[in-house]
């Protein structure tokens, strides 16, 4: 895909001027990304939470243990595939939100398709306890140690 940068010779004072640099870097930077959309990331992630039908905790290993959800749900369709994951403990839940990208915009394929994933679950300063762990609205329960 071709990106077009407007010219920004008009813009050229406004950057020398050294008072109005910030407001001209500010300009630049807006005209590039109005101008390049999308390009600018190799995957774009749609920003759709997965539909998520049952997570487990597994513990793996010891001193340390490394803590997985084992999740498994439905994607919106055969093109997408699990994207990245945003992870936040609040008291004794830690919550994830598991979103779902697309390597294809014209996806043929367009039924819900199963998936199955292993997250793993950082749970660095997080003290020892029983844990709910929350993923898409779906709950499991476990317990963290600390060796």
């Amino acid at each position: 895909m071709f990106c077009y940068l407007p010219s920004l010779v008009g813009l050229r004072e406004i950057i020398m001027n050294g008072k109005r640099w910030t407001v001209g870097l500010i300009i630049i930077l807006s005209l590039a990304v109005a101008a390049c959309g999308g390009i600018l990331s190799v995957n774009t992630a749609s920003g759709e939470e997965v539909e998520v039908s049952n997570v487990k905790i597994l513990t793996v290993g010891s001193n340390p243990a490394k803590y997985f959800a084992d999740v498994s749900g439905l994607l919106p369709d055969g093109c997408s595939r699990i994207g990245e994951n945003v992870q936040e403990v609040n008291n004794s839940t830690i919550e994830v939100t598991l979103y779902s990208t697309r390597s294809d915009d014209d996806c043929t394929f367009q039924n819900p398709t199963p998936f199955k994933e292993k997250v793993s679950l950082d749970v660095r300063g997080v003290p020892a306890g029983t844990y709910y762990v929350e993923v898409n609205g779906v709950v499991a329960r476990g317990s963290l140690t600390k060796e």
